[in-house]
């Protein structure tokens, strides 16, 4: 309510040198035990969404959910990913993986909820680990091709989340873990935190310079 009222607030003065301005903000609520960077992670998150979704509006990150053990917990935190436009790069071989991780994500999700076996779950998961892993080789060539000078930082981060995909994968294969929290890790994890999070930050190097362009023909990033 707070970011609304001022979002209003701006939009509605009047300023002597620039006139008329608008804001987007992104809102996230610290969660219990949530560290400082995954926090602004979300909110940034957030901020990226409305900003994307067409700027003058306030997006709201969706809450963290407590590990439990599977279906409650999913049912009550998660909802369907949805692809936008707004979160293609322009480049065909990183957004189809990205979308194949949005479906993937969904399909696991639906099993989840339709209470199919823990082996049509393992499968599930098995397919979802294997497209990360292809999809996180696929990027990393195109971002190494087009010059984005952090490829290596990025690199790591994908090995990170591989790793952790791995064990939590043999942790759910060992009955430590639930579905529900590979979804987890799938929704946060690699798509509200790094998909359009971190990979926003080499989008510029994959699209034509005049795609790079804000409206008013500078170049950078849009605000």
């Amino acid at each position: 309510a707070a970011a609304e009222r001022l979002r209003q607030e701006v939009a509605n003065a009047h300023f002597a040198t620039v006139g008329r301005v608008s804001v987007s903000i992104g809102v996230a609520e610290c969660a219990a035990g949530e560290s400082w960077d995954e926090w602004f992670a979300r909110a940034d998150a957030a901020l990226y969404r409305a900003k994307s979704g067409g700027r003058n509006q306030v997006q709201v990150a969706p809450e963290v959910p407590c590990h439990g053990d599977g279906k409650g917990y999913v049912v009550a935190n998660f909802v369907q990913l949805v692809w936008r436009s707004a979160y293609e790069c322009g480049n065909e071989i990183v957004d189809r993986g990205h979308r194949q991780l949005f479906a993937d994500a969904n399909r696991l999700l639906s099993a989840i909820l339709t209470d199919q076996s823990a082996d049509e779950i393992g499968t599930i998961v098995d397919r979802l680990l294997s497209d990360v892993v292809e999809h996180f080789r696929d990027e990393e060539a195109v971002i190494t091709a087009a010059g984005f000078p952090a490829a290596g930082e990025h690199l790591l981060l994908h090995r990170a989340l591989t790793a952790e995909a791995h064990r939590l994968l043999d942790h759910y294969r060992g009955g430590t873990r639930a579905a529900g929290d590979v979804f987890q890790f799938l929704a946060y994890e690699v798509v509200t935190k790094h998909m359009l999070g971190a990979d926003r930050m080499f989008f510029d190097f994959l699209r034509p310079p005049e795609a790079a362009m804000n409206p008013a023909g500078q170049a950078g990033p849009l605000a």
